[in-house]
């Protein structure tokens, strides 16, 4: 039951426009994550590409990252802080005393959440990782969280320099134009869940007050240089690649007027490049997608629009009418003939 739901999963993915994903921290039913979505994967006729960054319980005797087929396996997956909406974000100031964080959230005064890990700890462990060769993701929402990876990273690089390591920060709430600035030396990547700010951007001055006019910084970002991406966190927030576009672009809110952090907007094309060419650097698979060139895999989409002649606000009602991966069109129905022989062969 686990792998058939995995495998219907994955198949909404391609349905809703996906060709290449990642997979940060597999969690579940499954008694081997790694292994159920390298058996659902591991075949010419997956529904799309994956690369994973599993936990460190789950790589324990995995010696170095490795890939085959659509199924690649290229890292290890940490989180610093927790989320913006329960308390857990480590901020640098403390959280709001609105009704909202007091009485909703039943979290105390000036509320300040502890970090996961100590340095000491977390060090051993990126360091391990790092010797390994497994790009380290880590959650960091707040500043202290962001600052505490970036201390111990200036630690492990010093002493084991390496420039195409591909570590990344998620997430990065109030990422600060110093921190963005201190992980582009570093190398780090940075990848931004901006479905915070359709979904949720009403609550956050709630939360965070004045701070909200720097909330997911892309702009700020893109301004100094980093390759970033966009990404979102399912089944955190629904599944919808241009919804995430159009909020990237316009910065609009679903449940208020209004727009939270104008300032911080991409332009549609530069939120394509996030979600195409840069998500694909991210993976480590910009050699082989994310780009029509010659000589990488012909994986597209037919769209019913051109996002690039839209208008912005407009962005999410676009509908994928196919998707192809390596030049073979997706069946995106689980129940086909077809399937449903794929996936028996995957499992015996």
């Amino acid at each position: 039951a686990v792998a058939l739901l995995t495998q219907r999963q994955l198949q909404a993915y391609a349905k809703a426009g996906y060709t290449s994903i990642g997979i940060l921290g597999p969690v579940g039913r499954s008694a081997d994550p790694l292994g159920l979505l390298e058996g659902l994967l591991d075949h010419d006729d997956a529904p799309l590409r994956t690369q994973t960054w599993g936990l460190p319980t789950q790589l324990i005797s995995t010696q170095v990252p490795n890939g085959n087929k659509r199924y690649g396996l290229r890292g290890v997956k940490f989180w610093m802080d927790g989320s913006p909406f329960a308390g857990g974000a480590a901020w640098e100031q403390p959280y709001e005393n609105s009704e909202l964080v007091l009485q909703r959230l039943e979290l105390p005064k000036f509320h300040l959440p502890e970090l996961n890990f100590d340095t000491e700890a977390f060090e051993q462990q990126f360091a391990e990782y790092h010797q390994r060769g497994f790009a380290i993701a880590v959650h960091a929402q707040g500043e202290r969280a962001i600052n505490e990876v970036l201390k111990v990273a200036e630690s492990v690089l010093g002493a084991r320099p390496e420039k195409n390591h591909g570590h990344r920060l998620e997430h990065n709430a109030l990422i600060t134009p110093q921190q963005m600035s201190r992980a582009k030396r570093l190398g780090f990547a940075l990848s931004f869940f901006v479905d915070h700010v359709w979904f949720y951007g009403h609550r956050l001055p709630e939360l965070i007050g004045s701070r909200t006019f720097r909330y997911m910084p892309l702009g700020e970002a893109r301004k100094q240089g980093h390759r970033i991406s966009i990404h979102g966190d399912h089944p955190a927030t629904p599944m919808s690649p241009f919804r995430s576009l159009k909020t990237a672009a316009t910065r609009l809110m679903r449940d208020s007027e209004g727009r939270v952090a104008p300032r911080q907007a991409l332009t549609v094309e530069e939120g394509l490049r996030a979600m195409t060419i840069n998500a694909a650097w991210q993976l480590g698979l910009d050699k082989e997608v994310g780009s029509l060139e010659e000589g990488k895999a012909a994986d597209l989409l037919w769209l019913d629009h051109n996002p690039l002649e839209m208008p912005p606000e407009k962005l999410d009602s676009i509908q994928v009418k196919a998707t192809w991966v390596d030049g073979k069109r997706v069946d995106t129905e689980i129940f086909s003939q077809r399937n449903v022989r794929v996936f028996l062969d995957a499992l015996f």
